[in-house]
């Protein structure tokens, strides 16, 4: 049975459980006193309707960044930053001109925040001409007999439009923030970005099998073989996809745990309950498949290890006893043995290119071995955020082929440490370590309302793993997806006075 103004796969139980929360992390709570005032109440009531409009955009923003090219284009960036200039502009005045004006939810992650500022700002300072005024040691390239650039980035017009990029992505985690600020609308917004993924993932397989691998925008050129969607590069679609089941995993189990609403029909095999979780599976099923088509092996590996974190970390019941514990472990062994099927009959094209993968990864080894010496030559002054290719050309010798262009370093981690150096380039790890044990102290106290939490904490396993190796997050539909996923899991919650607030904070 649901309550009305609630989609359709929320219950009333999923409403009220928000009341209940007792062992979480720190939230906002109704202010008392002279603050608690019919002016306030009604201020807190157009505030819950701002933010629901706003999480319509932010996920319609999410939804349509891998259109495209997965938003790796110029273009897509200034449109993206437009937008959300705009929208942040739009968002924080209706806010200021309300009768009584809360906290913002992203204070409870702002030291995260300003390590990311800090980065920005650092590639803002490598566009300055301040190279001829530095010691030499802290500038050395190879000599090359061209003349010397004055600024530390090598492509200062390259690294304006990345800093954009960066100052987009963190307007859109804070817009977000206060979007997940009530429990109800925090899931409404992971179901939908699960069903976005799960319409992506099945766009890329009918692509694949029954339109010749089309691709939106134009011939496609490489990856003839793999479902891409409207990403270019296989890996890349493959961490969207991976990001999209472990959010959809944690839904779908935690969604199982809570009692539901008894009715007539709720026994029944053919119950809308039951057809509900078997749509749910179904398009789970549909994204893991896709993964498989993607044919990349570390997207493959990093999400089986994100959907391996989520079926162990979910709380188990204090009551759940030890049958159901094992019968937990056993559906475990059984989803891995299924696993293991649907890799052979389905993933050949991910065991293949496992077989060869010690003649691919030579290569790649020799890259690392070159991006190291470049890290090496200019540890702390950089190349310029977005600079990598002109940097690598001074570098590039063999046994690297020559014959290919390499704009990347095919490793997040190196290419931080490349372009902004060691220091300022370890800042936006920091942070993901910041945030990953913010979640997992939650983790910890809470034992119902997990989902999200625990969905956060397995994409950033997913994109952390998964950069090891590769570009993926790179990519700014990537970005917009693990970010959202990431706010629905750190946001700091309202605790409702009552069920019935909760209930009516859900349904806004």
């Amino acid at each position: 049975m649901n309550t009305p103004g609630l989609p359709p796969f929320l219950t009333a139980a999923d409403a009220t459980r928000a009341a209940t929360e007792q062992q979480a992390a720190p939230r906002l709570r109704p202010v008392s006193g002279g603050a608690n005032t019919p002016q306030a109440a009604g201020s807190d009531r157009h505030r819950r309707r701002i933010n629901t409009i706003l999480a319509f955009a932010l996920v319609a923003l999410v939804l349509l960044a891998p259109l495209p090219v997965g938003s790796n284009r110029g273009a897509a960036w200034m449109l993206w930053a437009m937008l959300m200039g705009v929208g942040a502009a739009v968002y924080f005045g209706a806010i200021a001109m309300l009768p009584v004006v809360r906290g913002f939810r992203a204070a409870t992650v702002q030291p995260w925040l300003w390590l990311v500022v800090a980065a920005l700002l650092f590639a803002l300072v490598q566009t300055l001409p301040l190279a001829p005024v530095l010691p030499g040691w802290l500038t050395t390239l190879p000599a090359t007999g061209a003349p010397r650039p004055t600024s530390l980035s090598l492509a200062p017009g390259a690294s304006y439009l990345a800093v954009l990029r960066g100052v987009t992505m963190l307007v859109f985690f804070v817009l977000m923030l206060e979007a997940s600020a009530r429990l109800g609308r925090a899931l409404a917004i992971g179901w939908a970005l699960f069903f976005g993924v799960a319409f992506y993932a099945l766009w890329g397989l009918m692509s694949l099998r029954f339109f010749g691998n089309s691709f939106f925008w134009g011939e496609k050129l490489n990856y003839l073989t793999a479902a891409t969607g409207p990403f270019i590069n296989r890996n890349s679609f493959a961490t969207f996809l991976g990001m999209g089941a472990v959010l959809g995993l944690a839904l779908i189990l935690e969604r199982a745990r809570v009692p539901r609403m008894r009715h007539p029909a709720g026994n029944r095999l053919t119950s809308a309950e039951n057809l509900a979780s078997l749509l749910f599976w179904v398009l789970w099923l549909i994204i893991i498949l896709a993964l498989l088509a993607t044919e990349s092996r570390m997207g493959f590996a990093a999400t089986m290890l994100g959907l391996v974190l989520v079926w162990v970390a979910l709380p188990r019941g204090s009551s759940a006893g030890r049958n159901a514990a094992v019968k937990r472990w056993l559906g475990g062994f059984a989803a891995l043995a299924g696993f293991g099927v649907v890799l052979l009959v389905q993933g050949g094209g991910v065991v293949e290119r496992s077989l060869l993968i010690e003649a691919n990864s030579a290569s790649r080894l020799d890259l690392y071995a070159q991006v190291l010496e470049m890290i090496a030559a200019r540890p702390l002054a950089g190349y310029g955020l977005d600079a990598f290719q002109p940097a690598y050309e001074l570098f590039h010798h063999a046994p690297v082929s020559a014959a290919v262009i390499w704009d990347k370093t095919h490793s997040t981690y190196l290419a931080l440490w490349v372009e902004l150096g060691v220091v300022f380039g370890t800042l936006p790890m920091l942070a993901a370590v910041g945030l990953a044990t913010r979640l997992v102290t939650v983790l910890r106290r809470r034992r119902h309302d997990v989902a999200l939490v625990l969905a956060a904490l397995a994409a950033l396993l997913v994109g952390g793993v998964h950069s090891l190796v590769d570009f993926s997050l790179e990519m700014q539909a990537n970005q917009f997806l693990l970010l959202a996923i990431l706010a629905l899991g750190v946001a700091r919650r309202t605790v409702p006075a009552s069920p019935s607030e909760a209930a009516a904070g859900a349904a806004q």
